[in-house]
């Protein structure tokens, strides 16, 4: 929670620095699926409670089934914006149009105060790979939304 707020923090000082040029009525945040919708929303009620106390402006949750929807959102302009990213989301959008994003802020570890993307290796508990050096010969690059979407 701590990392959501300071990120709001970031997002709301941005905003009110660009809000001088030229104040929008309502704030449309894009949030992703993986929960039930109303679970979602719920979840980031406190974003968007946030931006409307500190900016004055109504903002509105737009919840989305997927990172495809988020970034069609932003491209068509009906999602201003969205908290929590994948890079390859970020990626995908500036490839289409530089103009429709632009990266406000970067998720810190609070342990070593590292930056970026983090991975995670999964293997069957009976599975012959027990040490990354084993996995590093039989590596494949196929990402998990890949893999998600296959289902």
């Amino acid at each position: 929670m701590k990392k959501l707020l300071s990120l709001g923090v970031a997002v709301a000082s941005a905003l009110a620095f660009n809000a001088q040029a030229a104040a929008p009525k309502e704030i449309n945040l894009g949030i992703l699926g993986g929960q039930n919708a109303a679970q979602q929303i719920g979840d980031n009620q406190c974003v968007a409670d946030f931006l409307n106390a500190e900016l004055g402006v109504k903002t509105n949750i737009r919840n989305s089934s997927d990172y495809n929807a988020v970034i069609q959102g932003l491209l068509g302009e009906k999602i201003d914006l969205v908290i929590n990213m994948s890079p390859k989301s970020y990626a995908e959008i500036y490839l289409n149009d530089p103009e429709a994003v632009e990266l406000v802020g970067i998720t810190v570890d609070n342990t070593d105060n590292s930056r970026g993307y983090h991975s995670v290796i999964l293997v069957q508990e009976d599975s012959h790979i027990s040490r990354l050096k084993i996995l590093r010969v039989r590596c494949s690059r196929l990402p998990i939304q890949t893999l998600l979407q296959a289902f």
